[in-house]
């Protein structure tokens, strides 16, 4: 097997799309697809279309955008061949599920759920869950905004809220989000989690939901490197090339040989990674040397092997 360059990965809860060596390789929906990625330097995944992003700035959109035509795409039908936006009035698109969307327009304008957010401070990142927005500043403090029957707005109720309020949490660094929970890490390395925690998604030893920033007792002092989130699982990289991973694993999505949810962080066999990529109940990682290893979910061929099963433990695979 030859080692990719430029790899690029995006994933939803039915597909996966890999963007390297200007190609674009989408998997899932028990089909696959290969389109020109020549002159794409980010993608988007959804369940049932995708978005690129040029190195021109342009906007790429193909297959059905009939449910979530936020974009304002002219006639909100399916493209089999890519609608191309060359407007310039939108610099960025984040995405965590299939019908909502984070847009940030050239003009600074933050919009979510065809909804515009305001907020006074200059922005850091903008992250998304189901119906939830968090906004990260660049004085290191995060807001949210949205949905809350799980707690996972993070404010300490479970009540809905259509302004930003700030979280208590100081000198966050990194935020990644499952589809129900978030996962924080701070300066001082420090990791908290908040939200649904049904599979034990927050890695606290139970079954809890928490409505605010609670920390998440990691075994090892080592550096946490980066931060990866599934639909109700969680994972994280150490500066040590170590692995950890807790919450669901119905489907094998923790890689751990078996498909016993985990309460607690467990140590993944698997070295030699610079990235993790999950969403729903699939992950994938890229290497050190430039491959992808697959594993979890595979009902719908999102890991792009050649079978149906749920793959248990991390495989190597093939474009």
């Amino acid at each position: 097997m030859i080692a990719y360059q430029k790899i690029k990965i995006s994933c939803s809860w039915y597909s996966i799309v890999i963007l390297v060596n200007d190609m674009i390789y989408r998997f899932g929906n028990k089909n696959r697809m290969v389109y020109d990625g020549k002159n794409i330097k980010s993608i988007n995944c959804y369940n049932k279309h995708m978005i690129a992003k040029s190195f021109e700035n342009n906007f790429y959109y193909w297959g059905d955008i009939r449910e979530c035509n936020e974009f304002n795409i002219p006639g909100g039908k399916y493209y089999d061949t890519p609608y191309i936006d060359s407007s310039g009035k939108i610099t960025k698109i984040k995405n965590k599920s299939d019908i909502r969307s984070i847009i940030l327009k050239s003009d600074g304008e933050i919009w979510f759920a065809c909804n515009r957010i305001t907020i006074e401070k200059p922005v850091k990142k903008l992250i998304c869950m189901t119906n939830v927005i968090l906004i990260l500043t660049t004085d290191n403090k995060l807001y949210s905004n949205g949905a809350n029957h799980f707690g996972q707005l993070g404010v300490g109720n479970e009540q809905d809220s259509d302004v930003l309020q700030e979280i208590c949490l100081s000198n966050v660094q990194i935020v990644k989000c499952g589809d129900t929970h978030t996962i924080a890490l701070t300066l001082e390395n420090k990791l908290y989690g908040w939200g649904y925690n049904n599979f034990g998604n927050l890695g606290l030893g139970d079954n809890v939901h928490r409505n605010i920033p609670t920390e998440i007792i990691i075994p090892t002092t080592s550096i946490i490197a980066s931060v990866c989130c599934g639909a109700d699982h969680t994972m994280i990289l150490l500066a040590t090339d170590e692995i950890y991973v807790w919450g669901y694993n119905g489907s094998g999505c923790l890689g751990l040989g078996h498909r016993d949810d985990m309460f607690v962080p467990q140590k993944l066999n698997l070295y030699g990674i610079r990235k993790l990529i999950s969403a729903g109940n699939h992950t994938f990682a890229i290497t050190k040397t430039d491959h992808i290893y697959a594993w979890g979910k595979n009902y719908y061929g999102q890991p792009g092997l050649d079978h149906y099963e749920y793959q248990l433990v991390p495989i190597k695979i093939n474009l």
